[in-house]
């Protein structure tokens, strides 16, 4: 009986180091950090044409982020590395583009903005969960220096699945940005914005 016992509980820690390491292995082990290079692109992009006939001149857009907490007992937080600014620059460009703006050096109306957030945040339990966001703020301006509109915009992606590779969270992470570029856009706001200059405009550029 105390034999059998003993390879009864053999087995059952056995079994359950095997459960733990199954877990352990949905952990992507990609660090604090992930160099993303490649410009973030929507999964499905629509062209509704919605800013024909309007003209913009982008920016460069500051990296504005601020350090977060890398891990909570069962998640782990990556945030995107590389050139962030000049990524958040392109996907705005090609998401601008992509709904008939002319996108212009020449513009009378100057967008400028900043990236605020821009991680994944990747939760181990049953399956990984992966949970993307990215946070942008813009600003257009006249040919006076006059702020004509603001906006603030975020863009979230969630997935889930047995294990997480670096391509997966790449991949989460730039539709996330992709999606709040394209909220800029689509927003009536900003066309309306762009229809007429207000005569007492303030400068209160902040970018």
């Amino acid at each position: 009986m105390e034999q059998s016992f003993g390879r009864s509980r053999f087995f059952t820690v056995a079994a359950s180091m095997l459960i733990a390491g199954s877990l352990v292995s949905c952990s992507p082990r990609v660090g604090d950090s992930i160099v993303l290079d490649t410009v973030p692109r929507t999964e499905q992009e629509t062209y509704s044409r919605l800013g024909a006939g309007k003209s913009l001149a982008v920016g460069m857009f500051n990296d504005a982020r601020t350090p977060v907490v890398t891990g909570e007992g069962t998640s782990a937080y990556t945030e995107a590395s590389g050139d962030v600014a000049r990524l958040a620059e392109q996907s705005l460009t090609h998401a601008l583009k992509s709904q008939g703006y002319q996108v212009s050096p020449t513009s009378p109306y100057r967008l400028a903005g900043q990236i605020t957030k821009w991680r994944t945040k990747v939760t181990t339990k049953a399956t990984a969960q992966i949970q993307s966001e990215a946070a942008i703020q813009v600003q257009v301006l006249d040919n006076r220096n006059n702020v004509v509109y603001n906006g603030s915009y975020v863009g979230t992606r969630s997935s889930e699945g047995p294990v997480v590779s670096k391509n997966d969270i790449r991949n989460s992470l730039s539709v996330a940005l992709a999606t709040a570029t394209a909220q800029v856009a689509e927003d009536q706001k900003l066309i309306q914005a762009l229809n007429t200059t207000p005569t007492n405009g303030t400068n209160t550029h902040a970018y």
